[in-house]
C-alpha cells in the first residue's frame, strides 16, 4: 500500500541484514538541490510565492510490499516515487535499484528533472524513485518479480499522461519492460497499445527509441566538443587523463633533477601546433 509522506526520514535495510556495507557519506542530495534552488531564486529575484510552491514535491510516495525470493521465503522491499511538479507536462525521471536509496535522493533528483525540463522548454515535469536493494545480489528471475510488485504497488500512481518512469542506476531496458507489461495487464487492460507509453528506455522489440541507451554518454560527448570549441583546445588524441592534464595550469613541477616526460607529439597538440 502506498503512503504520501513529508519530509525525510531514515530507512531501514528492507531486511534484517543490509545488502552490503554502506559508502561514505557524500552529502544530502535533497539538501544540495535546495541550496542550488535558493541560489538561483536569489539570482533571478523569484517571487516569494513561486519559489514557495517548487521548494517541496508535489507528492513523496513509499511502498512496502513482498516479494518471494528464488529459495522460497519472503522478503519485504521499501520503494520511492517522488512526484515534484507537473505544471509543464506528466512527471519524467528514472528509477534505480541501490542498497542507498533514501527519500531524500529521488527528492532531489526529481527538482533537478523539474528545472531541466523547464530550462529546456521540455512539455515534462519531474519525477524520480527507486527500491532499496541490491541488484547484483539477486537472479534475474528476483528482479523481475520486485519490480513488477513495485509497479503493482504504485498502480495508478504512474501513468502515461501523469508520471512516466525511466531506466536509472541498476536498471536497463529489460525493467522498463517489465514494468510496461505489469502497468498494462494490471491498470491499462482495456487500452494495452496505449499503455506502452507508460515508460521510456524500454526494448527496440517493446515499441523503445533508437539511441536511448546511448544517449546520456552521446550527451556528455556533445558537451565535452563544445567547451573544447570555446576554449580553443585541442581534443586530438586525448584521452580523459591526457585531457585532464594539458588543462591543469599551472602544471605539475617535476621534482628536483628529473626530467619531464613530454613527447613532441603531445607538445605539438599542446600548443595546436
Amino acid at each position: 500500500m502506498a503512503q504520501k509522506e513529508s519530509g525525510s526520514q531514515s530507512t531501514p535495510p528492507a531486511s534484517g541484514k543490509p545488502d552490503a556495507p554502506t559508502v561514505p557519506h557524500k552529502g544530502n542530495l535533497y539538501t544540495i538541490v535546495q541550496g542550488q534552488l535558493d541560489k538561483a531564486a536569489k539570482a533571478m529575484n523569484l517571487s516569494r510565492d513561486v519559489y514557495t510552491i517548487v521548494s517541496q514535491p508535489k507528492n513523496e510516495l513509499i511502498v512496502n510490499f513482498p516479494v518471494r525470493m528464488d529459495d522460497g521465503t519472503y522478503r519485504l522491499f521499501k520503494g520511492y516515487r517522488v512526484q515534484q511538479n507537473n505544471i509543464l507536462g506528466p512527471y519524467k525521471g528514472g528509477i534505480r535499484y541501490h542498497e542507498e536509496v533514501t527519500l531524500d535522493e529521488p527528492k532531489g533528483l526529481a527538482a533537478a528533472m523539474t528545472w531541466k525540463s523547464a530550462l529546456h522548454d521540455i512539455p515534462f515535469g519531474g519525477g524520480k524513485g527507486g527500491i532499496k536493494f541490491n541488484p547484483r545480489l539477486h537472479s534475474k528471475a528476483e528482479i523481475e518479480r520486485i519490480t513488477r510488485r513495485y509497479t503493482h504497488a504504485l498502480g495508478e500512481n504512474i501513468g502515461p499522461e501523469y508520471d512516466i518512469p525511466a531506466p536509472d542506476v541498476g536498471t536497463n531496458a529489460q525493467t522498463m519492460v517489465w514494468i510496461m507489461d505489469t502497468y498494462m495487464n494490471v491498470v491499462g487492460t482495456n487500452e494495452k497499445n496505449a499503455m506502452r507509453r507508460v515508460v521510456t528506455g524500454k526494448t527496440i522489440t517493446a515499441g523503445g527509441s533508437y539511441g536511448r541507451e546511448t544517449a546520456t554518454g552521446q550527451g556528455v560527448v556533445h558537451c565535452i566538443t563544445e567547451w573544447a570549441r570555446d576554449r580553443r583546445f585541442n581534443l586530438n588524441g586525448c584521452t580523459g587523463w591526457r585531457a585532464r592534464w594539458r588543462w591543469r595550469s599551472p602544471p605539475r613541477r617535476a621534482p628536483s633533477g628529473a626530467t619531464p616526460r613530454i613527447s613532441s607529439r603531445r607538445r605539438s597538440a599542446n600548443t595546436g601546433a
